[in-house]
């Protein structure tokens, strides 16, 4: 969909959901298997129950819920932009500053060095020159037609 029908990508990944909706019902992305890691049923049981005794008692606004969800999924597509989508294709992801440390924005350096800690990549951050930032990677991918969503690159 990023290669044929721009605008149609930017408004599936904007709208919670819209964007997993289509790829279903289109049955685009289809992939090989691979191997997911075990996931602890209880921790998400855990985690709705939590959830469902503060909303019983919070009782929140919907229009906050939807809002907030909306937000953080606005949020989370620029920060996927910022780090997977430019004009380097023999690169994986760019290195990028984005607002509240969302993402550790040195990818490349943890890829080359899975050793060293967030903190380190963070502190590491401010002294590498940046690919990209939230606003560029708006922009880019709004109206620049050469940028292209990166791929893995085999080792």
């Amino acid at each position: 969909m990023f290669e044929r029908n721009r605008g149609l990508y930017i408004l599936c990944s904007f709208v919670p959901f819209l964007f997993t909706i289509f790829l279903l019902a289109s049955g685009e992305k289809k992939r090989e298997a691979i191997r997911m890691p075990k996931v602890n049923i209880s921790y998400i049981i855990f985690s709705v129950l939590v959830s469902a005794i503060l909303i019983i008692w919070i009782m929140p606004p919907i229009w906050f819920v939807l809002g907030t969800i909306y937000f953080l999924n606005f949020v989370a597509v620029l920060r996927h932009w910022c780090e997977h989508i430019g004009e380097h294709t023999e690169k994986e992801n760019n290195t990028f500053w984005f607002p509240l440390g969302m993402g550790i924005g040195n990818h490349e350096a943890h890829n080359h060095h899975p050793h060293f800690s967030w903190l380190t990549l963070a502190i590491g951050l401010f002294y590498r020159k940046k690919d990209t930032n939230p606003i560029k990677a708006f922009y880019v991918i709004a109206f620049d037609k050469t940028i292209e969503h990166y791929k893995e690159v085999s080792k």
